[in-house]
């Protein structure tokens, strides 16, 4: 296609997709470039725009800076390097597995910043099933995914040499060019040296690439130099080229596997062989239409619906699903842990520090079969490679604490999810419960933890505050997992009464925790907003509320009600203050915080975000109401003229799930309980696609950017005055409406209260 015909296509394109887009398939409301503005001091999400399918193998994305920078596209950078298979879950955990191609006309050009090329913002569209660029060099590039693979189509003007150049990047790599067949073979095991990841020797991305156009020329590239009379190599910093002559179109097939060439050929034959450009592109569309429509909003602003949709997309990439499947059908899956080859599913690119508080709860309501099968992977990885996982990219990752393994394997366990072993996966809960595993695994200071009821901040482990109350919040999950599938009673009592240790570390005269040595002192080097040396991410600002498990009993250590509403309160109008401790300078959570204007609300991080639910704990659920708008209506856009739009890292679909459940008007404070905490739904209608086949929806009679809070309320055609909703409510189907008013009714709900464990009788 030449370059006339292309940027004509591109305007119908850019109508089609515009302000007023086809809104009866919401993958039309998705702005894929939404938070990719985001730089290392200062991120509105730290996003890229990943061409894929939902939860898919491979992503693919316009790449604008040197591969190993993990912010590997910015809106802000008009220049592409490459498009780029990428595994990249976060910018701080960064890539692995990766390699990329990138059109080139004339002579090869195989530095990463000397062959990038400029492009205008108006020349380029991004979706979640395809990207399209025209750069300003005359060539014009466009790709869709499969699970698997992808399938390029490149423009050129056919005045010179049309090229594709292929990186393999640092570290070892293969090439091979069947000039005959028209194909590049080869392999990229490039892996991130970031969080200690440690992964097999035999780890590797295995490829296969081929083109519609016969191949006229090549070379085969190794550290910048053509290998002069070769068609192949294997080592370090590979790269190649391959050249059709004056061509005016280039179509690129790609498929990859990580068990093997062989099984990379078969990934291409089922996904990509006989298919075009457009049909993959459909495919795609289609997969994403079906996933997005689990849930139907109508009502609020379009800024609204495309924020909705654009968070469900960012809620859905991760984890991917990183099996595969053999000549037969067979369900295999490469042993990131061991090398070897295996039986079942294999789920990669996931923290659980921050993914256990919305994301797996949202996938238990909208896709509980892959809940189920991500318990199978689980108990695979605990199988292969000792222990449960806590950060995995794609092995353990040496990042963030807690052993929030639990908290998902709980919940899904509270809501009927899993036809697994759960006797063996109590054994695999309760290793990683009393020892240090590698790579954040297990519980850092899991026995001094066990001596005294809390971490000593003296005992050289750090984050001790934010660790005792992530175990506490870890036990209580262990100890309902273990009461519902019928472990001895010492055991259930044991992890119990450990669940309370939030307590130890609770210092009443400030009504804040606070670290506290091996003997018993509180720590001297401490205020309460110090982010570090004890605490994670945050301060006790942020971490006080962190008791998920027993609210009740955080609101007697504070003197009651009105004292837990006061400090609640104090929260959004304190002085955004940020202690340094040890640091020599603010890290971007800070900065972030700061520019939320919202005092010591840091929604930006996960620590708080569940905070504003508790006022329902406290009996004055209509703070909650007003105060979730207030964020939504702060922190959160679409970000389609800007490339921001978030507060924060997305940190795998976290921050947008958050806004998922609010907008939805409820929110799993608890995992683990089966409980949602009533909000203040953002829509009119929000109708739920279950997969048992019914439906359950919500309704905001009277809702309006004043009409925030809840008047009144019926579930199914009956008198509903709860501050929560069960989950299997929400399953059995059916219709929960408000009555929505522009003044709160302090009355609604006041005398409603979740579940807490020290007014529970489990």
């Amino acid at each position: 296609m030449n370059m006339r015909k292309w940027i004509h296509s591109l305007a119908l394109l850019s109508v089609a997709f515009g302000c007023n887009g086809n809104m009866e398939e919401p993958v039309n409301l998705v702005n894929t470039l939404q938070g990719s503005n985001s730089v290392r001091d200062f991120s509105t999400g730290n996003t890229y725009p990943a061409v894929a399918v939902p939860w898919g193998m491979n992503f693919w994305t316009p790449q604008t800076r040197e591969n190993g920078d993990g912010w590997q596209y910015v809106y802000t950078d008009m220049k592409i390097q490459g498009f780029k298979q990428t595994h990249q879950p976060s910018p701080w955990i960064n890539d692995y597995g990766c390699f990329s191609i990138m059109p080139q006309q004339g002579e090869p050009e195989y530095n990463q910043q000397s062959r990038a090329v400029s492009f205008k913002r108006e020349n380029e569209i991004a979706t979640p099933y395809s990207y399209k660029v025209a750069l300003e060099n005359g060539i014009s590039a466009e790709m869709s995914a499969t699970n698997s693979g992808a399938i390029f189509r490149f423009g050129y003007d056919g005045n010179d040499d049309a090229i594709v150049l292929l990186d393999c990047f640092p570290m070892k790599g293969k090439v091979a060019i069947d000039i005959q067949n028209n194909r590049i073979y080869g392999y990229s095991n490039f892996r991130a040296d970031n969080n200690n990841t440690v992964l097999p020797d035999n780890f590797a991305t295995h490829f296969i690439i081929s083109f519609d156009k016969k191949i006229s020329g090549f070379g085969i590239i190794q550290d910048g130099k053509i290998i002069e009379n070769s068609d192949n190599i294997e080592g370090e910093k590979v790269a190649a080229f391959v050249s059709f002559g004056n061509q005016e179109e280039v179509n690129v097939r790609i498929a990859s596997s990580f068990i093997s060439l062989d099984q990379a050929v078969i990934n291409y034959s089922r996904e990509l062989e006989g298919k075009s450009l457009e049909k993959i592109k459909d495919e795609a569309r289609k997969q994403w239409n079906s996933e997005l429509s689990r849930i139907k909003v109508t009502g609020g602003t379009e800024d609204e619906q495309r924020t909705f949709y654009t968070a469900m997309y960012r809620s859905m990439l991760f984890p991917r699903k990183i099996h595969e499947y053999d000549k037969d059908g067979k369900q295999i899956h490469y042993g990131f842990f061991d090398g070897n080859l295996h039986d079942g599913p294999m789920y990669a690119d996931n923290g659980f520090w921050d993914t256990f508080r919305a994301v797996h709860p949202l996938f238990t309501i909208l896709v509980p079969s892959m809940s189920s099968e991500f318990m199978d992977a689980l108990l695979n990885i605990y199988d292969e490679g000792g222990w449960l996982p806590e950060w995995f990219s794609p092995a353990y990752k040496d990042c963030m604490i807690g052993q929030n393994s639990v908290s998902v394997i709980t919940d899904a366990m509270a809501k009927g999810i899993g036809s697994y072993d759960k006797d063996r996966m109590f054994r695999a809960i309760l290793k990683c419960a009393e020892n240090e595993g590698p790579n954040a695994t297990g519980r850092k200071g899991a026995f001094e933890y066990s001596v005294h009821g809390y971490v000593p901040c003296d005992a050289g482990i750090g984050q001790s505050v934010s660790r005792t109350l992530e175990y506490a919040y870890n036990d209580f999950c262990i100890s309902e997992y273990a009461r519902m599938t019928g472990q001895p009673e010492t055991l259930v009592d044991k992890y119990r009464n450990r669940a309370f240790n939030y307590r130890n570390i609770f210092d009443k005269d400030i009504k804040f925790v606070r670290p506290k040595d091996s003997k018993g002192i509180w720590s001297d080097n401490y205020s309460p907003d110090m982010w570090g040396p004890d605490f994670t991410e945050g301060s006790a600002w942020h971490w006080t509320w962190c008791v998920f498990h027993d609210p009740a009993g955080l609101i007697e250590l504070m003197g009651g009600r009105e004292n837990f509403i006061e400090m609640m309160d104090s929260v959004f109008v304190a002085e955004p203050t940020v202690g340094l401790g040890k640091r020599h300078g603010m890290i971007h959570e800070m900065k972030e915080m700061i520019a939320g204007n919202m005092g010591q609300y840091a929604h930006g991080n996960q620590p708080i975000q569940h905070m504003v639910y508790l006022y329902n704990y406290a009996g004055v659920p209509y703070k909650t109401q007003q105060k979730i708008h207030e964020i939504t209506d702060k922190l959160y856009h679409s970000g389609i003229s800007d490339g921001k739009g978030l507060c924060g890292d997305e940190d795998n679909g976290q921050t947008s799930a958050w806004y998922v459940f609010s907008a939805l008007g409820f929110y799993p404070v608890c995992p683990g309980t089966g409980e949602y905490i009533i909000g203040s739904p953002m829509f009119e209608t929000s109708e739920i696609s279950l997969e048992n086949g019914k439906k359950f929806t919500v309704k905001a009679r009277n809702y309006s950017t004043e009409n925030i809070y809840i008047q009144s309320a019926t579930l199914n055609g009956k008198i509903f005055d709860k501050s929560f909703i069960t989950h299997d409510q929400i399953m059995a189907g059916g219709t929960l409406e408000f009555v929505m008013g522009p003044e709160p009714d302090k009355n609604w709900a006041a005398d409603s209260r979740p579940f807490s464990l020290s007014e529970s009788n489990i």
